[in-house]
C-alpha cells in the first residue's frame, strides 16, 4: 500500500496560507504533499464558484508535485537548526498550555 504526505493548512500564513486564491503558490511551497486537508474558512469566507475551481486545481495540481531534494550539507545544517527553535518553542507553549499531568 502506498502512503503519499498530507498537510492540514488553514487560510492564515503561518497556518499554511492555502485560500483558494493561493492554490497555485501552496502547490508549489508544500509540492510533494499528495493530500490537503481544508479548514470550514476555505468553503465558508470565499464564494462557492472560486471554491470549486480552487478544489479542482488541488485535485489536479498536488499528485503532480515532486519534494525537492535537499543536499547531505543542508540537511545537516537544518538539523542543527532546530534544536534552539524547539526549545524556545517548547517553552512558550508549555507557558501558555502547562503539560496534562
Amino acid at each position: 500500500m502506498k502512503l503519499f504526505p498530507i498537510i492540514g493548512s488553514a487560510s492564515l500564513p503561518f497556518r499554511g496560507g492555502l485560500t483558494p486564491y493561493s492554490v497555485a503558490s501552496f502547490c508549489q511551497e508544500y509540492r510533494g504533499v499528495r493530500t490537503a486537508l481544508l479548514q470550514s474558512a476555505f468553503r465558508y469566507d470565499y464564494e462557492t464558484k472560486k471554491v470549486k475551481t480552487a478544489i479542482k486545481l488541488l485535485g489536479k495540481t498536488l499528485p503532480r508535485g515532486r519534494a525537492a531534494h535537499i543536499s547531505a550539507q543542508e540537511e545537516e545544517e537544518l538539523r542543527t537548526l532546530i534544536p534552539p527553535f524547539e526549545l524556545l518553542y517548547r517553552q512558550v507553549i508549555e507557558e501558555v498550555a502547562p503539560p496534562y499531568q
